[in-house]
């Protein structure tokens, strides 16, 4: 928790996961815990895609060949298989049980049944999402942050002088000539 506010703060980007999953720690403290539930199944769903579709780029697949790939496995109780054996080498903290048990299951009752979880059903949906998060998306630690919102703010600033009509690459330290009226 402490890297994502410390990444937020920094300006670097978020992965949509994190957002997704902090969204569903707002639901369950709010008592929403249908919401909560569901959200955390996403949370941890995306998270996974996000995890191997970066693993089958780097392996050479195109975004067409992933993309097919990635339907092949539709849903988290099917995705996540993939995303153990792929990208992390057959170790995970979660059991595919529990992936089933805390996520899977209980959202599809939330979704498809209309079923309203209890705090206890919620909150283990909740744990297991941000242990599966946190393990298929790494955030920087803290101290990493500030040296990474550096080389984030360089890499803005020279794609937006590359940009026809931005700003010029002139050197700060270089006089700004002015134009006589």
């Amino acid at each position: 928790m402490t890297a994502g506010f410390a990444a937020a703060s920094g300006e670097l980007d978020i992965p949509l996961a994190y957002t997704i999953l902090r969204r569903s720690l707002v639901e369950f403290h709010a008592g929403e815990y249908r919401l909560c539930v569901i959200d955390a199944c996403s949370a941890a769903e995306v998270a996974l895609d996000a995890a191997l579709t970066a693993h089958l780029r780097a392996h050479g697949l195109t975004g067409a060949e992933t993309e097919r790939l990635l339907r092949l496995g539709s849903g988290i109780a099917k995705e996540f298989p993939v995303y153990k054996q792929l990208v992390a080498a057959g170790e995970s903290a979660v059991s595919r049980n529990r992936v089933i048990d805390h996520l899977a299951t209980p959202r599809n009752r939330a979704v498809h049944a209309g079923e309203h979880p209890d705090e206890t059903v919620a909150e283990r949906a909740l744990n297991t999402s941000a242990r599966l998060v946190g393990e298929a998306l790494p955030l920087p630690r803290p101290d990493d942050i500030p040296r990474l919102a550096r080389a984030s703010a360089r890499r803005r600033r020279t794609l937006r002088s590359a940009v026809p009509g931005g700003p010029t690459s002139r050197s700060s330290a270089e006089p700004r000539r002015v134009q006589p009226n």
